[in-house]
């Protein structure tokens, strides 16, 4: 059975539309995915086609590590931006406020 859980836990790793959660689901998808791997050494015989699923799989997740982390950059730069445009409409009542206080 735990051969369909990785592919279960891929998908919805693939499917997650929020960022929220999908880093947890990446997660999920990589430890099911080793623990497979895990189970195969105990298994006889070739699992060529899961094998490269396997490789196929741990690749993806690795993409969309890279575009999350693209994306949490971006999160975070727009966060400044915001906070340096409130800082400098702040600017013009410090100026006045400086001016008052002298």
């Amino acid at each position: 059975m735990r051969e369909k859980k990785w592919v279960r836990m891929y998908e919805e790793a693939l499917m997650e539309v929020r960022h929220a959660k999908l880093r947890g689901r990446i997660g999920n998808a990589r430890a099911e995915i080793l623990a497979r791997i895990e189970s195969l050494k105990s298994i006889p015989g070739l699992h060529a086609q899961e094998d490269q699923a396997i490789d196929d799989a741990l690749n993806a997740l690795r993409y969309l590590e890279d575009e999350e982390d693209r994306y949490d950059e971006n999160q975070r730069r727009e966060g400044l931006e915001v906070a340096m445009c409130r800082l400098q409409s702040l600017e013009p009542r410090i100026k006045k406020y400086d001016s008052v206080s002298e």
